[in-house]
């Protein structure tokens, strides 16, 4: 069996603020998504949501493209991040803030 994977280099996750701009999508981190986040993580931030979106669009899109979030369920998102935050080397506050992102935006 042969297996391909994307080796798209790891991005340095640094955002200097809550709202990140991306290329990719028109899709702003709105203020009431911290509400939602912070009912799955209390000590969820702005820029907890921020890490989680520029991985997501720095990282996942690279090799995925683009997928609204809100086409999925928790579940199966679950099931996609189980799969794919080891494969993309993540660290676990990486993986942690990319989840929170998704899991928020999915609820958006």
């Amino acid at each position: 069996m042969l297996m391909l994977a994307c080796k798209a280099a790891k991005p340095v996750v640094t955002p200097n603020t809550a709202v990140v701009a991306t290329n990719n999508s028109n899709h702003d981190i709105k203020p009431e998504w911290l509400d939602i986040a912070k009912d799955m993580d209390g000590s969820a931030t702005m820029e907890h949501l921020a890490t989680g979106k520029t991985i997501y669009y720095e990282t996942c899109t690279k090799c995925h493209g683009w997928k609204d979030a809100r086409k999925y369920d928790p579940v199966a998102w679950e099931r996609v991040l189980q799969a794919m935050i080891p494969r993309a080397k993540l660290t676990p506050d990486e993986a942690h803030h990319l989840r929170l992102y998704t899991l928020v935006f999915q609820k958006s």
